[in-house]
């Protein structure tokens, strides 16, 4: 056996080894830290300068219901909403994001919440959620109920800023 059949048959592994090491990027690979920023947004602020109504975001939520549940985490179809304000999208152990929720980075917040909810399929190409988008005169209340039933989600110890 000549010695450059004997290189190949002991460099080829290495090579594709390397050239395999990106794969299988579209599985979690535990919790990015969040920015400290992402603790700092004054959601109370952003949904009361919206002036919604959240008996009337109560009755918008309804049809939602059927895939997702706001008042327990528990999953349907789609996530659950507990929480909502402030979580990163695409986090969580015991739902199956899409590859495109997990990696977008995305803070749920009163202006991308809106964005999202205005055209899911347009704002975050590649999620599952298969809905055409609410109407922007609803926004205002659905986000209202969707902040007064759902709240905030909970502050990671040690991510939160520290206090002055």
């Amino acid at each position: 056996m000549s010695a450059r059949p004997l290189r190949v048959a002991l460099v080829a592994p290495i090579i594709l080894s390397l050239g395999l090491a990106g794969c299988g990027d579209d599985k979690p690979t535990g919790p990015p830290k969040l920015p400290k920023e992402a603790f700092n947004i004054d959601h109370a602020a952003e949904v009361a300068a919206l002036s919604g109504d959240a008996v009337r975001g109560a009755a918008l939520f309804r049809p939602c219901m059927s895939c997702h549940r706001i008042d327990e985490p528990q999953h349907r179809t789609g996530p659950h909403l507990l929480g909502l304000f402030g979580r990163q999208a695409g986090l969580g152990k015991s739902y199956p994001y899409s590859s495109a929720s997990r990696k977008s980075g995305v803070i749920w917040r009163v202006e991308t919440l809106s964005a999202y909810l205005a055209a899911p399929r347009k704002y975050m190409p590649g999620t599952k959620m298969n809905y055409p988008g609410v109407k922007a005169a609803d926004m205002a209340d659905l986000l209202t109920f969707l902040y007064e039933k759902g709240g905030l989600a909970p502050v990671p110890s040690g991510d939160a800023p520290k206090e002055k």
